[in-house]
């Protein structure tokens, strides 16, 4: 394996104590990405990566970074080159592929990094004492941003910020340790609290987008304020620096970059309006809940763009969606520039309008939002977090859904909708009818089965623990768990969730076929629902089977989908909890009473009348009326109101007082 043979090359590198050769070795070992350990990694290939990666941990701090001033090899590590970018961030982040790989060394004792520790250095020192704590810390040791700042030199603080950025909420430390999880919140946040002081936009890397993704899934409060930053200063400024010319743009077109599926949408004299959403299939999320949403707009003949890397295949749309729908590839090698000439190539379209359905970093959609495609620009629930971008004028939501002050979570104006803001398509039928009897008839001997379907982001400590919570009170019912993780994943975290959910018989699934999990929740006695990142296609398939299914209701968008959904199925407020705690009494109880779990299957009804009532079929016309209010405002002013507007079909669009 060229891995092992690079690892054993670094090694006799490292007792040779050439740097150099040390630092290329390095480059060559990590420069892939962090994925492939955790979604791809075969049997064993765990036990290698932890070798290599602390066999890096040796170069990194005992050569490259070692205190001997013969050597610079710092510098290319820790201060952002001529075009502002870090050569080496992932370097940076080793100790999150520590932690990944299971070594114990992000976890042992290390020289620590405080402002008494810095104060009387100069630069190098420094800059080899920050790098050599932030290549084996991952957030799990407590760091005081506010004081190591104070006292860093001012060119290491772009490193310290990214670091920051770019661990603090992609460790896998988060999911299993509560401790480290509050410490890396309060690092990153005063690191959020300090540029907001900051005009600027400081260096950064690709890595950057992650935590204003990745924070929704761990908070129920907003992330307007790491949206703004990551999404809306660093990457959009990022985008910038590589934005190639017009020229360039013209010489990508032929080579090595193929734009030419443009070319029917660039022949037409105008275009009113565009969507622009790589997941747009018939089997995906997105496309399940926001299509119905847009149906006016590819009525109205509205292009369709999924860009999407040239070495994926797109799968087919539905027959009724395929006229107007334009894929475009670009090369995931030079992915900036390659978007960058697909944007510019769109701008010629002069769009009046163009609607993100969803914004999202896991592909092209976060960087193309960035970009001012069109005089209007807006965004909806198929990520319900706010874009941070200056460049997004308004967000869709649903009147059923924002709670009073919402607005306070979007940096977009707000525009409410009738009802929930999506809807909802037909889920498959169960391939089989209903094998266990009925709650009210339920065989005592005949284990309570639970079923929970979320994506691995959505694992994390508190969740896991009330669940066992429930186990405890119900020790012979089982749980059906589906996640999207791969078995490699799972290879990398059942230990920590095997130590959560304790009690119980736990099923742990990988990724499954669709059908497998209707079957499953056709025999399912409850469904839980995730928290602080809810469901909502999710929820649908367990209502409409009939199964009773609990949701918390939270602050924001992303955990009032699944309660809004609930209340419009008829269910009562009893299955709608304020939290975990209350969330463990009320599934407690519904286990424990055959008769309720009953009463709430006889209120869904059939399954005809309950879509019924969970889809929207005036939705598209009153997101024709938003589209018309929104083109006449035009682009939102910096500094604008930011009153939320509720827009009904056919009524006065209405400000929402705060």
């Amino acid at each position: 394996m060229i891995a092992a043979r690079l690892g054993a090359e670094l090694q006799d590198a490292i007792s040779a104590g050439d740097g150099a050769r040390a630092f290329d070795l390095c480059k060559r070992l990590i420069t892939f990405d962090f994925d492939e350990l955790e979604r791809y990694a075969v049997p064993g290939e765990r036990d290698l990566r932890r070798s290599l990666h602390e066999i890096i941990d040796q170069a990194l701090r005992g050569l490259i970074l070692a205190d001997d001033p013969g050597t610079d090899l710092w510098r290319n590590i820790v201060l952002p080159d001529e075009f502002g970018l870090f050569e080496c961030n992932m370097l940076a982040a080793n100790a999150r592929w520590l932690r990944l790989s299971g070594s114990g060394l992000v976890d042992e004792h290390h020289e620590p990094l405080t402002a008494t520790s810095l104060a009387t250095l100069n630069l190098s020192q420094s800059a080899r004492r920050l790098a050599r704590f932030c290549v084996v810390n991952d957030g799990a040791t407590a760091v005081d941003y506010v004081d190591v700042a104070r006292v860093l030199d001012p060119r290491l603080l772009p490193f310290f910020h990214d670091w920051v950025a770019t661990v603090h909420y992609l460790s896998p430390s988060r999911i299993d340790d509560g401790i480290a999880a509050a410490q890396q919140d309060t690092t990153l946040s005063a690191l959020i609290a300090a540029r907001r002081a900051s005009p600027d936009a400081l260096p950064a890397s690709s890595n950057q987008s992650g935590p204003a993704f990745r924070a929704p899934y761990f908070t129920d409060g907003s992330t307007r304020a790491l949206a703004v930053e990551f999404n809306g200063r660093q990457m959009s400024a990022l985008l910038q620096r590589f934005a190639p010319t017009q020229e360039e743009c013209e010489e990508l077109r032929s080579s090595p970059l193929d734009i030419t599926s443009l070319d029917a949408l660039l022949a037409q004299p105008k275009v009113e309006e565009l969507i622009i959403c790589p997941n747009w299939h018939e089997e995906h999320v997105i496309f399940r809940c926001m299509s119905p949403l847009v149906e006016g707009m590819r009525a109205r003949g509205a292009p369709l763009l999924r860009v999407v890397p040239k070495t994926e295949s797109q799968p087919p749309v539905r027959p009724d969606w395929t006229a107007n729908t334009i894929d475009v590839p670009h090369d995931p090698n030079l992915v900036l520039a390659h978007l960058s000439a697909i944007d510019r190539a769109i701008m010629a379209t002069r769009a009046e309008f163009v609607f993100f359905p969803e914004i999202v970093p896991a592909n092209s959609s976060s960087w193309m939002a960035t970009e001012r495609l069109g005089c209007v620009q807006a965004a909806g629930y198929g990520f319900p977090v706010t874009s941070g971008l200056a460049t997004i004028d308004y967000f869709i939501g649903g009147q059923a859904v924002e709670r009073k002050g919402a607005e306070s979570d979007y940096s977009e104006q707000l525009v409410l909708l009738p009802g929930l803001g999506v809807s909802t398509t037909a889920p498959p039928l169960a391939s089989l009818e209903r094998q266990r009897p009925l709650d009210a008839r339920l065989d005592p001997a005949e284990p309570l089965r639970v079923v929970a379907t979320i994506s691995h982001q959505k694992l994390h400590r508190r969740l896991l623990e009330a669940w066992d919570d429930l186990f405890a009170a119900h020790p012979g019912a089982t749980l059906d768990l589906f996640t999207n993780m791969t078995p490699a994943q799972v290879e990398v975290h059942q230990a920590a969730l095997a130590r959560m959910l304790s009690r119980g018989q736990v099923t742990l699934h990988t990724a499954q076929p669709r059908q497998t999990i209707i079957d499953t929740l056709q025999e399912a006695d409850l469904y839980l629902d995730a928290f602080p990142y809810g469901g909502f296609n999710s929820l649908v398939e367990p209502l409409s089977l009939g199964c009773p299914t609990i949701s918390i209701e939270g602050r924001t968008a992303r955990n009032r989908l699944g309660p809004a959904l609930i209340r419009r199925a008829g269910l009562p407020e009893t299955l709608v909890p304020k939290d975990l705690d209350e969330y463990v009494a009320i599934a407690t109880r519904l286990l424990g009473d055959p008769g309720e779990r009953l009463a709430m299957r006889e209120l869904l009804g059939p399954r005809e009348s309950l879509l019924k009532r969970l889809a929207d079929p005036d939705l598209a016309e009153h997101m024709d009326a938003a589209i018309t209010w929104m083109r006449s405002q035009g682009p939102r002013k910096r500094g604008s109101s930011t009153t939320p507007i509720f827009i009904q079909a056919g009524e006065r669009p209405a400000s929402i007082p705060a």
